[in-house]
């Protein structure tokens, strides 16, 4: 099933805020994360992640930890 990945204002404005002040090669990090979890989040979002307990329908989904690098994840609700 195919999905359409939107984010809140907040948390792009969020975002956009962290990207700014990271390095290049830290900024490179992140957006390859963000692009990540967007297009896993495309198919079958309600596969996806993990549900948050006492937080349905809440979900969290983080992209792959690569070593020394930060985690990056989200957390999203589908909507169907």
């Amino acid at each position: 099933m195919r999905f359409t990945v939107t984010w809140e204002d907040e948390a792009h404005d969020d975002l956009l805020e962290r990207w700014l002040s990271l390095s290049p090669d830290e900024r490179n990090h992140l957006s390859r994360c963000v692009n990540h979890i967007d297009a896993a989040l495309r198919m079958n979002a309600h596969q996806n992640g993990a549900v948050l307990k006492g937080s349905e329908p809440l979900r969290f989904y983080a992209a792959p930890v690569i070593p020394g690098r930060a985690s990056i994840g989200v957390v999203y609700q589908v909507i169907l």
